[in-house]
């Protein structure tokens, strides 16, 4: 009985995780177009009207929840697109291994079956820069711009997924966090998503279902093979790039006590040697922010995007 106890909880866990992920969905269908990308479908929203597009590509294990700081200040400016990667949120799950370079592809198929037109702007968050400096190097020709919020650095050791992301990814948490907000509602709203839209709330009820764990997992385990790829990626030279790098670790909103650690010089020599790989590079410090810069400080990744706007249309 001991040594089949925590097998028990394990499969009890699991199941109560996949049993409120079915419930959650039902309740929050999806905000978006599910569209095509091959063998799979993903889950894609837009909000805004106008060009060129801005898409957004978050990190590991995030939710296009966290950026609705981000899309609220440019929803005016353009149309702003937020999707699910595969296994993610609502989208269908894709072939595996999931690594970067699979994904810029994905990303590339699903905008042409959506009928979204190039250019696009394209911001990639920690691990999402991996995927948006592939896409650059393969699907260039499409891009207005690149804007890089604390980008993922191959061979840095993995502050971008912090020891409990790797623990979760391997065990899939109980479910309660989702029971609540089955229960809930939207009264589990948090204060930062109150006056979001609808569909930036529904995206953080729904919570990262056993699916979206099978899929973070396989993106940790094929970082190697993701790194490999980005280091063969050629960054177009002529096409613009803002790379921010973030002063902190973690939010100094929410560390105490002070002083809030830093990331080691080599982390922000790096990004800066980044931005230089196109010749209309720009390369700013987030003094205020941790890795969450799309919450920590917004107005620089909105500013960073409106800045290209107003040069490709001034061009």
């Amino acid at each position: 009985m001991l040594v089949a106890a925590p097998f028990v909880l394990f499969c009890a866990g699991r199941g109560l995780v996949e049993f409120t992920g079915d419930l959650l969905q039902q309740r929050y269908p999806p905000p978006g177009r599910m569209i095509s990308a091959g063998d799979h479908r993903l889950d894609l929203y837009c909000i805004g009207i106008g060009r060129p597009a801005i898409i957004i590509e978050p990190g590991m294990a995030a939710a296009w929840s966290d950026w609705h700081p981000v899309v609220s200040r440019l929803r005016a400016t353009g149309q702003v697109c937020v999707y699910d990667r595969a296994g993610y949120g609502w989208s269908q799950s894709g072939p595996m291994p999931r690594d970067a370079a699979v994904e810029a592809k994905d990303l590339h198929i699903l905008l042409s079956n959506a009928g979204i037109e190039p250019p696009y702007i394209l911001i990639g968050h920690s691990y999402g820069g991996y995927i948006a400096r592939i896409y650059a190097g393969l699907f260039g020709d499409s891009l207005a711009g690149v804007v890089l919020a604390d980008p993922a650095i191959e061979g840095e050791p993995l502050s971008v997924v912090p020891l409990f992301r790797k623990i979760v990814a391997f065990f899939p948490p109980v479910g309660a966090q989702r029971l609540v907000h089955l229960i809930e509602g939207r009264s589990a709203i948090p204060p930062d998503l109150s006056d979001a839209p609808a569909p930036f709330q529904a995206r953080f009820l729904i919570g990262p279902s056993v699916q979206q764990q099978e899929a973070e997992r396989s993106e940790l385990v094929s970082l190697p093979q993701t790194e490999a790829a980005v280091r063969h990626a050629r960054f177009p030279e002529d096409l613009a790039l803002t790379v921010i790098t973030a002063r902190h670790l973690i939010s100094p909103r929410q560390y105490y006590p002070p002083p809030v650690p830093e990331p080691p010089p080599s982390h922000q020599a790096f990004h800066e040697r980044l931005s230089r790989q196109s010749v209309r590079g720009r390369y700013i410090v987030a003094e205020r922010s941790g890795h969450q810069i799309e919450m920590d400080q917004p107005e620089l990744i909105a500013g960073a995007v409106q800045d290209m706007i107003h040069e490709l249309r001034s061009r």
